[in-house]
């Protein structure tokens, strides 16, 4: 089936007469972005709209989740030893704050 598909089109571009008219198509549709009288071709559908999962914050909602407060308290209570005596109160400071943060946002039921 392949050798027959192949000796027609070698047939076909062999003989000048045939190239020209492909030639000739080809142009015309080169120059008129289409066949005459054709229609423009429908614009694309709109792609579907993805829904976030439920449980996917908003994209605005720039807080870090309950849970990771309590993470940072323990990552700031871990390197405390480490740390110069100035570091550490800042640090001590640091933990009071992100636990207030906590405690209002959990009476403010956000």
């Amino acid at each position: 089936m392949d050798s027959l598909f192949g000796d027609k089109l070698e047939k076909l571009l062999s003989n000048e007469q045939t190239m020209g008219k492909i030639r000739e198509i080809a142009n015309s549709l080169s120059e008129n972005g289409g066949p005459e009288g054709a229609p423009p071709p429908p614009p694309p559908p709109p792609p579907p709209k993805r829904e976030p999962p439920p449980d996917c914050p908003p994209k605005n909602d720039l807080r870090p989740p309950p849970s990771r407060i309590g993470g940072y308290c323990a990552i700031l209570s871990a390197i405390k030893p480490y740390l110069d005596a100035e570091r550490r109160e800042r640090v001590d400071k640091m933990i009071r704050v992100l636990k207030i943060a906590e405690t209002a946002k959990t009476l403010m039921g956000i």
